[in-house]
């Protein structure tokens, strides 16, 4: 009889708690992609961050020149190798997004097809985004390494000054990408 009892109540106990369970899964499972997104991000830079370091401690012997030299190989060779990293998150977005308009039974097909066109064309605008910005820098640190008026600490303060600079300009055309995203929920929300 003890034992009937004692599995009784525990049967009493997983009943009452499966819904917590439950809403407690479901609320861990919100956001899983996009923290494995950025996990994924985070262990690609930091392999780039050893890379850098890596080469920057083989390179201390070099002259100048050269020094710039390799170093600017290094960063072409990452940028490329981002490239194909980026590609590769963001075929793994636009799967998800597929997989999470697919469930979505409030929208209409012109509205999903409105919002992967957006995820698609953000995606292209950020790839010249990044391509400009590469190339911008790249022709900065030229500019300033073969400015022979400069003194070192010159060049580094100019080129810290040209990183906070880039970094806005970053922040800046991701906040007017949230903007649109939201402006499209929010249009998508009044229909």
């Amino acid at each position: 009889m003890k034992k009937v009892t004692i599995l009784v109540a525990l049967a009493m106990v997983l009943t009452a708690a499966a819904p917590a369970l439950a809403a407690n899964e479901k609320a861990e499972k919100k956001g899983w992609f996009r923290k494995e997104i950025k996990e994924d991000r985070k262990q690609h830079m930091q392999q780039q961050r050893q890379e850098n370091q890596a080469l920057r401690k083989d390179l201390k012997e070099l002259p100048p020149a050269e020094r710039l030299a390799a170093i600017q190989e290094q960063r072409r060779k990452q940028f490329d190798e981002n490239k194909t990293f980026i590609q590769s998150q963001h075929e793994k977005k636009m799967q998800e997004l597929d997989a999470r308009l697919a469930a979505n039974s409030k929208l209409t097909p012109e509205q999903k097809a409105s919002v992967k066109a957006q995820a698609e064309q953000q995606y292209q605008e950020n790839l010249v985004f990044r391509q400009q910005q590469f190339e911008k820098t790249q022709a900065y640190v030229n500019q300033v390494a073969s400015d022979p008026s400069l003194t070192p600490d010159q060049r580094r303060t100019a080129l810290e000054n040209y990183r906070k600079e880039q970094a806005k300009s970053v922040q800046d055309h991701f906040q007017a990408q949230r903007s649109e995203n939201k402006d499209l929920r929010g249009s998508l929300k009044k229909q």
